[in-house]
């Protein structure tokens, strides 16, 4: 009987055994079987530009039923195709914050990891983004040119956003966004007396864009306030006194036509501005120069806005308030001028600003030339400039002496 027993506690013992190796056996794919893993990309919904650097994900599914242990590639080969030329070669890295090591996927479950991905300049239009690993993986993406580009934070991340922010970045002291450049900025410095000449200016849209006024009244989107300040300094004098410095604060209203409807060449019309401007070089006595005006101008442009183009800027204006100060001012400022920019985004960059004076006498021209740094010195940003005038009121404390001269320096705005 104690045999029996014996013998019925073995074979239990085994039937167990058996059915529990006979699930694992059930439950673990064969090594030459293909993985349960069934992959899908997803790129941007929106239009991105040229040039961007755009977040794809990676989603793994699980379609087994027992779990699998997944580890995403630190990067991904695959190539780029547009409707014109042959695929570009394109590389995706692993988003810094996605980095995670081998992961278990549950059954039926997934994991989705970010990767960057840097749009080539050349590339417009649909696209199709196709990974050579996992097989026959495919995204469709839409590529504008980049002169068109419009930031979107959930489809695209720019190359300095993708480490953590400091955590004071936090706080919010500003609208960031409301900010941008206005005139150029550049130090420059000649030969001649005052020999050193600088500009900086910015301008800072006024209205939120959901905001009610802003939704009622469409052209009050474009309601800045701006500033520009410019200086001619003889650094080369004893103490090196400033010699004229010229503050000039705007109120305005301009239409910037969306990028996206502007032509790729030929005719643009690029916008308008209109508004009211003060000038003065903030001196008293008989130094003290000022002048009120309103000002009106257009911008258009011929070309391919991404290429080779020129761009027209003629302006018009009016005095207003007291002029005692300087009363015929008038008679070399003019009534108008007129700019031409000849360039390219990524080549040199010429600008002609002409200033006719009244009755076309007394006017002025200033030429400026700009070539990008980076194009010779990689770690640099900015622009070499050179910048040449000739004629009347280079500076309001002498509007009616007429100068001539050249110089040379450095353009962090043209």
């Amino acid at each position: 009987m104690k045999i029996a027993t014996q013998i019925a506690k073995l074979l239990t013992v085994h039937c167990i055994a058996f059915a529990a190796v006979a699930d694992v056996l059930a439950n673990t794919p064969a090594l030459d079987a293909p993985s349960p893993i069934v992959f899908s990309l997803l790129a941007p919904s929106g239009a991105v530009g040229a040039g961007d650097t755009i977040n794809v994900n990676l989603v793994a599914l699980n379609t087994a039923d027992y779990s699998v242990d997944f580890e995403a590639p630190a990067s991904l080969q695959g190539e780029l195709s547009v409707a014109k030329g042959a695929p570009i070669p394109v590389a995706l890295q692993i988003h810094p914050k996605d980095v995670r090591g081998v992961e278990r996927i549950t059954t039926r479950g997934f994991v989705s990891c970010t990767y960057t991905l840097a749009l080539p300049n050349g590339a417009v239009g649909g696209g199709i983004l196709t990974l050579r690993e996992p097989p026959s993986v495919r995204a469709a993406i839409e590529i504008k040119p980049a002169s068109a580009q419009a930031s979107d934070a959930a489809d695209t991340a720019p190359l300095d956003s993708l480490q953590p922010p400091p955590v004071v970045k936090k706080i919010k002291r500003s609208f960031l966004e409301n900010f941008s450049t206005y005139e150029p900025v550049y130090f420059i410095y000649g030969p001649d007396d005052p020999a050193a000449k600088f500009q900086f200016s910015f301008m800072y849209r006024i209205l939120a864009d959901e905001g009610y006024l802003a939704r009622k009244f469409p052209v009050l989107k474009g309601l800045s306030f701006a500033y520009t300040q410019r200086s001619l300094w003889d650094i080369e004098g004893d103490s090196s006194p400033f010699y004229d410095t010229s503050y000039m604060p705007e109120l305005f209203c301009a239409y910037m036509m969306p990028a996206e409807k502007t032509k790729g060449g030929g005719f643009n019309w690029l916008g308008w501005q209109a508004g009211i401007g003060h000038e003065s070089n903030g001196r008293d006595g008989d130094a003290s120069r000022s002048m009120n005006k309103v000002s009106a101008r257009a911008l258009v442009s011929f070309g391919n806005l991404d290429g080779w183009r020129m761009i027209l800027m003629p302006r018009i204006w009016g005095y207003i308030g007291d002029m005692s100060d300087n009363p015929d001012l008038d008679d070399y400022r003019g009534y108008g001028d007129l700019t031409v920019t000849l360039g390219k985004n990524d080549s040199v960059n010429l600008v002609v600003h002409m200033r006719a004076g009244q009755r076309l006498k007394k006017g002025a021209v200033q030429v400026d030339l700009t070539y990008p740094l980076d194009a010779v010195f990689k770690n640099f940003a900015g622009y070499f400039m050179i910048q040449y005038w000739n004629g009347y009121g280079e500076s309001l404390l002498n509007y009616d002496k007429r100068t001539d001269t050249i110089r040379f320096g450095i353009s962090l705005v043209r």
